[in-house]
């Protein structure tokens, strides 16, 4: 492979949005995401970190030192993030569900959030889109939720966010659970 400063992604704009389980997701990189798609707003400056993880067990014999066979008892793949919009869209989704509702009449409305119920999950589809210069990317969680707790500082010095690390989960036996799109170049089979 020839060094080509072309191929290296800087990821200068972007998007997250999460919809319903089972919302249709754009099938190219021009197509208009579908109003279910919510776009969760501003994330700090560190972006989106994806994590594809798997666990390998090897199987060692006594006649060998090396293993003779490894073979890969689980795989992961996260997004973490953090979220800089507070919302009712962005709160139950950081806390793993809840509601949202509002009293009174405007402009005296009063907006609560309730948490979800303790063993309640909220599934969503998750997307985020990335853009480098003309080329736009689509990573696309068909299903998946919030894995892990909301740790917010509420201080006067700094923004308070709401910290996501979402984890994929597998929609059935034979659909990968997230995919890719692009209108990069470098994808193209050679």
């Amino acid at each position: 492979m020839a060094l080509d400063s072309t191929q290296v992604v800087v990821a200068a704009d972007g998007r997250i949005r999460v919809a319903p389980v089972g919302t249709a997701d754009p099938t190219d990189v021009e197509t208009a995401y579908d109003p279910a798609w919510l776009d969760l707003g501003f994330a700090t400056e560190d972006g989106v970190t994806l994590n594809d993880s798997k666990t390998i067990e090897a199987f060692r014999a006594w006649q060998a030192l090396y293993p003779i066979r490894r073979v890969i008892t689980e795989r992961d793949f996260t997004l973490s993030f953090q979220l800089l919009q507070w919302n009712a869209d962005t709160v139950p989704f950081a806390f793993g569900g809840g509601e949202v509702s509002t009293t009174g009449v405007a402009p005296d409305e009063v907006h609560r959030f309730d948490p979800p119920a303790p063993a309640e999950l909220d599934e969503r589809a998750l997307s985020v889109e990335w853009f480098d210069g003309d080329k736009t990317y689509r990573l696309f969680v068909a299903r998946g939720l919030v894995m892990e707790a909301v740790e917010s500082n509420l201080t006067r010095s700094d923004m308070s966010a709401l910290p996501i690390s979402f984890g994929a989960i597998a929609a059935d036996e034979t659909t990968q659970p997230w995919h890719l799109i692009t209108s990069d170049p470098a994808f193209a089979a050679s």
